[in-house]
């Protein structure tokens, strides 16, 4: 009985802990990523405008659902949430800026896809600021992802999978 309550009062102790630490972190966060691709920025500019082939949520993607609208605007459903992203400014095939709004956590953020041709290749710079409003239970547990690199990660594969893309439509 005794390591059962030890057990159990670590595993509620870490909870309450990252619940606390969530609380404390500031809402606001940013953070910028690179990746070189060989890949004309046209190529890679189209493959950012197939939201349904390359979602920004990857593999936690169900399914996605475009408006038709333009401006370019898809959601991405991610089964106990849905995230809403809008092109809010482009210049092609140099840059835009896409606006990502979820329906469950109060949170949302600006992308900056910046493709700068280098030598057969092109280099695609994103720099993200946003924020994770107080609001629900998850708050605490997003904002400890996020200060601890969980979004960068998933931009950074989100880079990669545009590679790959590149790569298999070239085939």
């Amino acid at each position: 009985m005794f390591w059962i309550l030890t057990i159990g009062g670590g595993i509620l102790g870490l909870f309450v802990i990252a619940i606390l630490v969530g609380f404390l972190l500031p809402a606001n966060y940013a953070f910028s990523i690179e990746r070189t691709v060989p890949a004309s920025p046209q190529q890679i500019w189209q493959m950012l405008h197939q939201p349904a082939d390359l979602p920004i949520a990857g593999k936690q993607c169900r399914s996605v659902e475009t408006t038709g609208a333009a401006p370019l605007t898809w959601i991405e459903d991610l089964g106990a949430s849905r995230v809403t992203y809008q092109v809010i400014e482009e210049t092609m095939p140099q840059s835009m800026t896409i606006h990502g709004r979820d329906s469950v956590v109060p949170m949302q953020f600006d992308a900056v896809i910046n493709l700068t041709p280098v030598a057969n290749a092109t280099r695609i710079d994103v720099s993200i600021k946003g924020r994770i409003d107080n609001g629900t239970f998850h708050v605490p547990f997003f904002r400890l992802i996020v200060h601890l690199g969980g979004a960068k990660a998933g931009f950074r594969d989100y880079l990669k999978r545009v590679e790959q893309g590149i790569d298999s439509s070239t085939r």
